[in-house]
């Protein structure tokens, strides 16, 4: 499953419903990656790189667009970037694991 890192400041507005679009540079490592995706598909978005379920939320793909001016996003540079629209997926806990 597709897991994108992320700055905690992110993670956290991702996680408080307040973000629902991440951005990636336009480059060959990434466009193997997103460009597969499908409206429906689940990835991760996880705060910095420890695989640790309270540092992650599951995601459902909606689209993939390109940002030619990646100025008017968070990543705040001239270069085109995705831009991954996504909705947050809900997990219930049982006895402190998610299902």
């Amino acid at each position: 499953m597709l897991t994108l890192n992320l700055e905690k400041k992110w993670f956290d507005k991702i996680k408080a419903g307040q973000k629902t679009h991440e951005y990636r540079d336009v480059k060959p490592y990434f466009a193997s990656r997103l460009e597969k995706l499908k409206p429906g598909d689940q990835f991760i978005l996880r705060w910095g790189y420890k695989a640790d379920p309270e540092r992650e939320v599951l995601a459902e793909f909606v689209r993939l667009s390109v940002v030619e001016d990646g100025m008017t996003t968070d990543l705040k540079h001239n270069n085109p970037v995705y831009d991954i629209e996504f909705v947050l997926i809900k997990q219930e806990r049982v006895n402190g694991a998610s299902k």
